[in-house]
């Protein structure tokens, strides 16, 4: 009877995790020994190779789905997906692995094996209270910052400001991740993966499952490119032999006459596209999308971290007067809106003008 007992709770939970296996949508990004990206549809699938435009030494994913990587010279590099290219974050280094926390900021390892953190990906490392160092760090979903520490143990702290602990229990690991279900999954010394349902429990050997030097939790990992996230500064209004950026200054122009409105911008998150700009005339100087639309244009911007200046021309309006000329770029959460500048049509025999400039001597 103990027998067949036996035998039915190990056919029990060999059927729960077949099961859980094949409903669950989450798999694995590893980093292979030629410094490569790797994927697992589950944990006991066979490692696929993904295309190859880059080396890095760790690898995470972030909230919106991009893939963040750890290069040769430690700084931090990121790409839209798997088939997309790697693109340098500028400022990012030093750091030896890199993780993202639940609340989507970014937690990296320091080459002093210190914990640093940066709120964005343009934002500057901010360094931790060290009390211990680690080689590699992962996040758990309650919260908890999970390390591998010099000796390839694991050590736990609760919050970054509270010291680390030790787990107890046998095993070396090089690189960790928890998966959203809480179970661990280690990379062992001989570059296989091991996984532990708890932190107390034992680690289980996987199967065929090497030969990787980090790992991460895939399945956030987006599929589709995410929309641009543009911002618009440094704008310029101006005609031939006249031009006028950020300036309260305003430019004189002809009824009907052509001028040209110019802006940097940038792409702060998301996949080379087109995006739309619209160009607007209001009559204050905030713009928005219920102002008087002048110009639809679509222009090609680059991923992540692409910056540029962006140039179109507009015709004056027929009215005198001033003019206030701004631009709505397309972002993911819709358009973000931005003051240019100020025309004054000037009309004809230049009475307006000459009108204003008492005003101004007022």
């Amino acid at each position: 009877m103990n027998y067949f007992r036996i035998i039915l709770i190990s056919v029990c939970f060999l059927l729960v995790t077949f099961l859980s296996s094949a409903s669950s949508s989450t798999y694995l990004i590893g980093v292979g020994e030629n410094k490569g990206l790797w994927t697992k549809a589950t944990l006991t699938s066979s490692w696929v190779m993904q295309p190859q435009d880059g080396e890095v030494l760790d690898v995470a994913v972030m909230p919106d789905g991009r893939i963040l990587g750890v290069g040769n010279s430690y700084g931090l590099w990121v790409k839209n997906s798997l088939t997309s290219p790697w693109t340098a974050v500028p400022g990012s280094g030093n750091v030896i692995s890199a993780c993202v926390m639940n609340n989507g900021t970014i937690l990296g390892v320091g080459i002093n094996k210190g914990l640093l953190t940066k709120a964005t990906l343009t934002s500057p490392w901010v360094m931790q209270p060290q009390d211990g160092e680690v080689l590699d760090v992962a996040v758990m979903p309650d919260g908890r910052i999970l390390g591998v520490g010099n000796s390839h143990g694991l050590w736990v702290k609760n919050s970054l400001a509270s010291p680390w602990v030790a787990v107890p229990g046998e095993g070396e690991v090089i690189s960790v991740t928890v998966m959203d279900n809480g179970t661990i999954i280690g990379v062992g010394m001989s570059k296989g993966l091991w996984t532990k349902a708890t932190l107390t429990s034992p680690w289980r050997a996987v199967p065929n499952s090497g030969n990787v030097i980090a790992v991460t939790n895939g399945s956030k990992l987006g599929d589709t490119p995410s929309p641009p996230k543009l911002i618009l500064f440094a704008p310029c209004v101006s005609v031939p032999g006249k031009t006028i950026c950020e300036s309260a200054e305003r430019l004189n122009v002809n009824p009907d006459e052509i001028f040209e409105v110019s802006w940097y911008v940038e792409n702060l998150g998301g996949s080379s596209s087109s995006a739309e700009m619209r160009y607007y005339y209001s009559s204050d100087y905030t713009i928005s999308t219920v102002d008087q639309l002048v110009r639809t244009n679509y222009v090609s911007v680059g991923g992540y971290p692409w910056g540029g200046r962006i140039e179109t021309t507009l015709p004056a309006p027929k009215e005198p007067g001033e003019h206030h000329v701004g631009t709505c770029a397309e972002n993911s959460s819709g358009f973000r809106c931005r003051y240019a500048g100020t025309i004054n049509v000037v009309a004809p025999g230049g009475i307006v003008t000459i009108l204003n400039l008492l005003l101004d001597n007022v």
